[in-house]
């Protein structure tokens, strides 16, 4: 499994077991890194895919934002993105 996939897998898992609920903030990118022991690109490369997932929400000046994930035909319960 690749770093990026292990910080994904983390982050679903999050919102999966709703310790992180819409709303919430994620850490930044360089806190993301520094956590998880990858360059500040993997780091990034896993919260672009998160977002393109409709997991989170890049805001900017605000970061990252949890938001409930959906897909195109419309709200799905958080088990469903995978």
């Amino acid at each position: 499994m690749n770093k990026y996939e292990q910080i994904i897998n983390y982050y679903r898992q999050q919102i999966v077991d709703k310790v992180l609920k819409p709303g919430d903030q994620l850490p930044n990118e360089i806190e993301i890194a520094q956590a998880f022991k990858v360059s500040r690109m993997t780091a990034n490369k896993a919260l672009n895919i998160l977002a393109q997932e409709g997991c989170i929400r890049r805001v900017k000046g605000q970061g990252q934002l949890c938001r409930q994930p959906t897909d195109r035909q419309g709200d799905r319960k958080p088990d469903e993105f995978y």
